[in-house]
């Protein structure tokens, strides 16, 4: 079941939340718009940041959010002072945000990994100016499980809100299998950071690549 858009939806049975689908990006084209919208485990909006798509590689499918996208949870919305890549894998519960690391006014971090559950994407069309005509867009969707995998400028390589997941098994109840895996998540990406092993080799050649192929997405 894909959870609704337009509200607070179910949590996942536990089969479907080690399960993920982003296959239909397939089908996106360079610049379509690509919305990346997360969710917590008891159904709650989380976070929602809108980009273009970029193009897709071995490890999944990137996303450029430029500098002025609109970025809001509830309760909370900004528009991004600077321009973020975005990584959907093709089948690992995680989604990843890379900052350009010579931003002198950016973040501590550059690398911040969102463990997830249960990706899932799908495509859709929305109006235009023109009557008639609408426009292909495409939709990610997780659940956020609350560890995050952070690379610091100042504090290396660290696994950032495991208290909050802990809370969280016994206020949401988490399953023993789905806990399981999002601990295994964040080792797993936590050893790829530390061994340097792409796609989280940054600022080497994977993401300095699809910095430069998504440059011209910054321009309206």
């Amino acid at each position: 079941m894909r959870v609704s858009a337009h509200g607070p939806g179910p949590r996942p049975a536990e089969r479907e939340a080690l399960r993920h689908d982003v296959s239909a990006l397939a089908a996106a084209e360079f610049g379509e718009p690509v919305i990346v919208r997360a969710w917590k485990y008891n159904g709650l909006a989380h976070y929602t940041v809108p980009g273009r798509y970029a193009g897709a590689d071995e490890h999944g499918h990137w996303v450029r959010q430029p500098a002025g996208a609109f970025v809001a949870r509830p309760g909370l919305g900004f528009f991004a002072g600077r321009p973020a890549l975005c990584l959907v894998p093709h089948g690992s519960p995680w989604i990843a945000t890379f900052h350009p690391r010579d931003s002198a006014d950016g973040p501590d971090w550059h690398t911040y990994v969102d463990v997830s559950a249960m990706l899932r994407a799908h495509e859709f069309s929305a109006p235009t100016a023109q009557p008639g005509v609408r426009s292909r867009g495409f939709e990610v969707e997780s659940f956020d499980m609350d560890l995050d995998v952070v690379a610091s400028h100042t504090r290396g390589v660290f696994v950032d809100d495991e208290d909050e997941f802990l809370e969280h098994q016994r206020q949401f109840g988490y399953p023993a299998s789905l806990v399981e895996a999002m601990e295994a998540s964040a080792e797993a990406v936590s050893s790829a950071m530390l061994g340097n092993t792409p796609p989280f080799d940054n600022p080497s050649a994977t993401v300095s690549s699809w910095w430069s192929r998504s440059e011209r997405l910054e321009t309206p």
